[in-house]
């Protein structure tokens, strides 16, 4: 992209707030397993992934590979960033 597109819309964002350096990363919860699922289905980063679920669209086993992950402690170690 050139310079001067780059440089404006880098202000346009900035004017609007919409653009931010800050990342806080919070603890995973259990209502951030169904956007974690939705994410899963997507089909174009099942095939760029080295490591896939045996079927990404089986919700029930997600919820239970996640349910044992976070069963485990210290979960400060599981982590995920704001939404919204």
């Amino acid at each position: 992209m050139h310079k001067t597109c780059s440089d404006k819309i880098q202000r346009w964002y900035a004017e609007k707030n919409c653009m931010s350096n800050e990342l806080a990363l919070r603890n995973v919860v259990n209502d951030d397993l169904p956007i974690f699922f939705e994410h899963q289905l997507d089909q174009e980063a099942n095939d760029m992934a080295a490591f896939t679920a045996r079927d990404p669209t089986n919700a029930e086993a997600f919820m239970a590979h996640w349910g044992r992950i976070l069963a485990c402690e210290p979960t400060s170690y599981v982590q995920s960033g704001p939404s919204g």
